[in-house]
């Protein structure tokens, strides 16, 4: 009985925290019959990020504690900056002739990746306080049309890996085209009971432009380590 109050408690809490945290607008232009699969349209957002090296889990906890360093007043400005939800996770692709848009890395094996926070409603490029960290790069994401697959549990390496090849088929199936690599998106703290976590694995569809470096930021602008 005890052990039941206390889970439902901690779900009550994660519900809550996750309810207050801002997310980004989007509008959804189509969803699959199953409901777990949806084509998103998502203005422009404005992220921090940092290039971080090592296994999954490894990148994704080293770019959390620089990105959430920015943010919590470790800036130019010391200003503190609002979280939000998702934490991103994509491999960091080298630019290569041979790189196709369709490329799908192995997750497990995948060495280098980007970490990024989606700042708040409010700021523009030059209300943004400039990182103190070289680690860190402020950039702009253009609008872009989405294509999204939205699950619970942990997100360990294999779950990722079957979710993106989930998502994947199912663009080949609906004659879709990939303009990159997979992205995961995490939006729950770590202590977060798994059937309550929400997860996304998203594909950029060839239609839209990618992500660009916002031009004149200066020096390099610029997950929970598992917060999915």
């Amino acid at each position: 009985m005890r052990f039941s109050f206390l889970l439902f408690l901690v779900a009550t809490l994660a519900g809550c925290a996750m309810s207050e945290t801002p997310t980004p607008d989007y509008t959804v232009e189509r969803t699959a019959a199953d409901g777990a699969i949806e084509i998103r349209r998502y203005g422009d957002l404005l992220v921090a990020e940092v290039d971080a090296r090592g296994g999954r889990s490894q990148a994704a906890g080293d770019g959390f504690r620089a990105l959430a360093d920015y943010i919590f007043g470790g800036n130019q400005a010391s200003e503190k900056i609002a979280m939000t939800a998702p934490v991103l996770q994509a491999p960091s692709l080298p630019p290569s002739p041979a790189s196709g848009a369709t490329d799908v890395p192995d997750v497990a094996a995948t060495e280098r990746w980007r970490v990024q926070f989606v700042m708040p409603p409010g700021y523009d490029m030059a209300s943004l306080p400039k990182p103190r960290s070289r680690r860190v790069e402020l950039r702009r994401l253009q609008p872009r049309r989405v294509a999204v697959l939205r699950f619970s549990g942990f997100n360990w390496e294999s779950t990722l890996a079957e979710k993106r090849d989930r998502l994947m088929a199912w663009l080949k199936r609906e004659g879709l085209d990939a303009a990159g690599p997979p992205t995961f998106a995490f939006y729950n703290p770590p202590w977060t009971p798994p059937f309550l976590k929400r997860n996304e694995v998203m594909v950029d569809l060839a239609e839209q432009a990618a992500a660009q470096p916002d031009a004149g930021t200066g020096a390099p602008l610029g997950a929970d380590p598992d917060a999915g």
